[in-house]
């Protein structure tokens, strides 16, 4: 429309359609706020882009609970983080205090946490969609090592995805996440990496075999702490 290299870019009418993709992403139709959210980020992220500033002074950061109950199972929480990571957010992992119920809390920018959201869910349900066809006399050990197969799988595809249309290390990646860190600061918030042990290799495998059938085409306190993964 309007570009043919990062060199040659109309920057004035990019910042334009982006503040009027922002200003439809608060629109009441959830469908066309996600559609408008994510149209904005893919045009920031390829044209290596900040956020307009004056945009970026009317936004702030919010915090919207992603998931929660009594047990915490690993491969949505990795989901989570990856999804988080990957759309300009951050996960929180929150326990009561003695730990018999959790919060997963997702942190960012109010667009950003609009397509988290969205993404997360889609695949969290196609993730629970395939499992239903797992054998009924299959152990949990084997139940919970497909999911996470899968959620690693998708999670691989959807690094890939992004990276085909973004520079790591951007300008953008690296302020969004410097105004998460200022929010969370005064939090006092303690950062551990993600771990996660493997109880069933072949569960784990044919879960990875079938994450890669999955559609992306479309989808794009003290008690608490951050998670991280390794890359």
């Amino acid at each position: 429309m309007m570009v043919t290299d990062n060199n040659n870019i109309d920057k004035d009418k990019l910042i334009s359609t982006v503040k009027k993709l922002l200003a439809l992403a608060q629109s009441p139709n959830k469908a066309e706020a996600e559609l408008a959210a994510q149209r904005a980020y893919e045009l920031l992220e390829k044209y290596n882009l900040e956020m307009p500033t004056d945009i970026k002074e009317d936004l702030t950061i919010t915090e919207v609970t992603l998931k929660e109950g009594r047990t915490l199972k690993k491969w949505y929480q990795y989901l989570a983080i990856v999804v988080a990571e990957l759309y300009f957010c951050q996960i929180l992992t929150c326990y009561n205090y003695d730990k018999t119920s959790y919060r997963l809390i997702l942190v960012g920018r109010p667009h950003n946490v609009t397509i988290c959201q969205s993404i997360f869910d889609y695949i969290y349900k196609a993730i629970l969609r395939e499992a239903r066809s797992i054998r009924k006399n299959a152990k949990t050990k084997y139940r919970e090592s497909f999911k996470y197969g899968m959620a690693s799988e998708i999670a691989q595809r959807l690094r890939a995805k992004k990276k085909s249309i973004s520079n790591e290390g951007n300008a953008l990646i690296i302020s969004e996440s410097a105004l998460i860190d200022e929010y969370l600061k005064p939090k006092g918030i303690k950062t551990v990496p993600f771990k996660n042990k493997l109880n069933h290799q072949q569960g784990f495998s044919e879960g990875l075999a079938a994450g890669s059938k999955v559609s992306l085409t479309d989808q794009l306190s003290s008690g608490c702490k951050q998670i991280g993964y390794d890359n």
